[in-house]
């Protein structure tokens, strides 16, 4: 299909540098002191040529076989077709690429493909086959298909349209067969999806059957490792030789690669689960009778619940643990009920149809949640940038958001310093986290505090030219974590240095104050936003403030200098400050946020525990999207979790696959692109001339 003809390129392409990023990332692993997972080139070349040799093995016998039996399928083999490349402008996607690549979907839904070659076609085809042809060479590798394999190749691209089907009528209409599986651990190539017409009118799903019970569940999908997991009857199933499903646990088996560089992304090449096999097995040979009450209980099926709200309804539920994460619940109004009872067990012959619009009578998010909406993006951008979100940089096109660029000229940081310093805005977008601003910088010097102007040094002024440039660049690129990057903001030469916010805590008399963390985070000005579309009303409390907020300890040295000091840990290549990700610190919250109505208001019953406003638990302080990269890779270590970084927006289809041993129960999830549709509301610094006009005036 004309989706698929990008293929051969992009092997072409992945084979001609296979070896230089093979070098570089045993140079990685070296330098991280840790084993490299891939082969010596020596290995691979030798693996290389036993395929080969194998491959050309199966041509001849082919050649052989197809002169006696003709047929009118066409041999899988590949074909240089023009690579599909969408039309751009510049650096930004054109406006008519959706509808173009819906023209070629629905081009490559066609029978114009139908084989029609004839036997001397085929065998001509075939005999003028290299043995590194990238088609025929993936299929009989991975799958052990030969190219004229007719059956075996319809019922692979059969069996994952299957599972396209199986997934979408899974989440639009429930579970339509508890026993269908992919039986493959390999897909078809897209350009082989051809037909699809006649393929999906011979889809169906007849009973659907039922699931396997919790304790089947897990005979699924453990390793005979953790057979001690289960009840005592049934370990013996996995882990004796005895056992008629021995089979399923093998002590060794292959894993692939598959041109990938960690374990976890490799392909395990386990046997398929037979449920009937397995449910016979457990059924049989373990009774009921050989389970205590208890395991008899965790081994049933349970009953869905529905949660609705009822203000007329008001009862306690207690807390969960020690209460330091989930407190009571004083007036709990929601009632439990059964979902079959409820109104949500919806039965129709109509089918479910997903409409991307909001349901009629919202009103927008809820006030602090995430919004695309606070910054007025521009358009989307399309550009190999090389973005790190899992630890090593992707050599892919990436999809960037890009910060609309018709910003009002913003007068000198002297004019500036005074409206910003001493004040909060919001950063993290679109995470939006609070943050007091301490100083204001430009390529010349800084304004901190109350402090006159510090002029660079020349030393200075490169660093923190150079702190800048790092800094634009990992708004774009990220930093080895997810949701980190995908984000083009225009040049900027104003930096705000900024303390975000760390907890609310109580004062002396029992009232609420917001904290600040006491380290900084350099942010360029367009990033920095004055207030999210809707500011979260239990963050509207005053702040408690030292004496001299605007010092932390690493900058007070940058008086004396004449350089950006605090400017170089803040992008983490000198180490973390006190409290940083640095050197692994964290703050502690200290009780759970009160809820808040559709009106974005308190209500007055959870009135009282606005004045702590965070669960007693520990989270990170690299709630700036600049966290530093040895810093985050210490806090990742250690199992922080970063909070207010831009998750989502970097992955805009992020598509995940949920494995376990049994294939039937693969999942399919997918994030879809949020669209802004040029509705800004939040009020981001300088984004129109009024604003500016309002802000600048004395």
């Amino acid at each position: 299909s004309a989706v698929g003809s990008h293929e051969m390129n992009y092997y072409d392409n992945k084979k001609r540098t296979e070896g230089d990023v093979n070098a570089k990332l045993r140079k990685m692993d070296e330098n991280a002191n840790r084993e490299s997972m891939i082969p010596s080139d020596n290995v691979l070349a030798s693996k290389e040529e036993s395929d080969k040799a194998r491959y050309r093995e199966m041509l001849e016998s082919v050649a052989a076989a197809t002169e006696d039996n003709a047929s009118d399928f066409k041999p899988v083999l590949s074909e240089k077709k023009p690579v599909f490349r969408p039309e751009v402008q510049g650096e930004e996607v054109g406006a008519g690429l959706l509808s173009r690549m819906g023209q070629l979907l629905q081009n490559s839904l066609s029978t114009d493909n139908a084989a029609d070659d004839t036997n001397n076609q085929q065998n001509s085809m075939i005999a003028s086959l290299s043995d590194e042809d990238m088609k025929g060479r993936y299929y009989y590798d991975k799958l052990d298909f030969t190219p004229i394999d007719a059956e075996k190749h319809m019922a692979l691209r059969k069996a994952y349209i299957e599972g396209l089907v199986w997934n979408l009528k899974y989440y639009y209409k429930g579970c339509v067969s508890w026993d269908w599986y992919y039986p493959y651990h390999y897909g078809p190539l897209l350009s082989d999806l051809v037909q699809l017409d006649e393929i999906i009118e011979d889809i169906t799903f007849q009973d659907p059957g039922e699931p396997l019970r919790p304790f089947e569940q897990l005979m699924g999908c453990m390793p005979p490792s953790s057979a001690y997991l289960l009840p005592e009857p049934y370990r013996w199933l996995l882990t004796d030789k005895s056992s008629p499903i021995n089979d399923f646990y093998p002590e060794s088996f292959t894993v692939d690669m598959n041109g990938k560089r960690w374990p976890w992304e490799a392909v395990v090449l386990l046997p398929f689960i037979d449920s009937k096999r397995l449910i016979e097995a457990s059924r049989t040979l373990v009774s009921n009778e050989m389970l205590s009450d208890e395991e008899k209980q965790r081994n049933e099926f349970g009953k869905p619940y529905v949660f609705v709200h009822n203000a007329g309804h008001q009862e306690k539920v207690q807390s969960l643990g020690d209460g330091r994460c989930f407190q009571s619940i004083e007036a709990c109004t929601a009632n439990a009920e059964s979902f079959y009872d409820s109104e949500w067990n919806v039965k129709s012959e109509k089918p479910a149809v997903f409409r991307p619009e909001a349901k009629a009578g919202s009103t927008g998010q809820l006030p602090g949640y995430p919004t695309l909406r606070d910054v007025p993006i521009q358009s989307l951008w399309r550009r190999r940038v090389g973005i790190n979100v899992f630890g090593m940089r992707s050599r892919y096109l990436t999809a960037l958001l890009e910060l609309a660029d018709d910003f009002p000229e913003f007068p000198p940081i002297s004019v500036l310093a005074p409206k910003f310093i001493g004040t909060t805005v919001y950063i993290g977008y679109p995470y939006m986290t609070e943050g007091f601003v301490t100083a204001i910088s430009d390529s010349n010097g800084t304004f901190r505090g109350k402090n006159p102007f510090q002029t660079w040094n020349k030393d200075g002024k490169d660093t923190w030219e150079g702190i800048r440039d790092k800094i634009l660049k990992r708004y774009q690129r990220g930093e080895g974590l997810s949701g980190t990057g995908g984000w083009k903001i225009p040049e900027c030469n104003t930096t705000l240095s900024v303390r975000p916010l760390k907890n609310i805590t109580s004062t002396a008399d029992g009232s609420p104050a917001k904290t600040f963390a006491k380290f900084e985070v350099e942010v360029p000005l367009y990033a920095a936003i004055w207030s999210p579309s809707r500011q979260d009303p239990r963050l509207k409390v005053p702040a408690l403030l030292e004496k001299d907020p605007f010092f932390t300890r690493s900058n007070k040295k940058e008086s004396d200098s004449g350089s950006p000091t605090v400017g170089i840990s803040k992008i983490g290549t000198k180490g973390g400050v006190d409290g940083s990700l640095g050197t692994a610190k964290t703050a502690e919250r200290s009780a759970v946020l009160p809820p808040i109505n559709e009106a974005g208001e308190i209500p007055s019953s959870q009135m009282k525990t606005s004045q702590s406003l965070f669960a007693n638990q520990k989270f990170s302080t690299g709630i700036s999207p600049l966290g530093g990269t040895r810093s985050s890779s210490m806090a990742a270590k250690k199992g922080f979790s970063l909070s207010g970084g831009r998750r989502g927006i970097a992955n805009y289809a992020r598509f995940s696959w949920a494995p376990v041993r049994n294939n039937r129960f693969n999942t399919v999830t997918a994030t879809t692109l949020l669209r802004n549709n040029g509705n800004v509301r939040g009020r981001l610094l300088g984004c129109s001339a009024a604003a500016a006009a309002v802000l600048f005036t004395a």
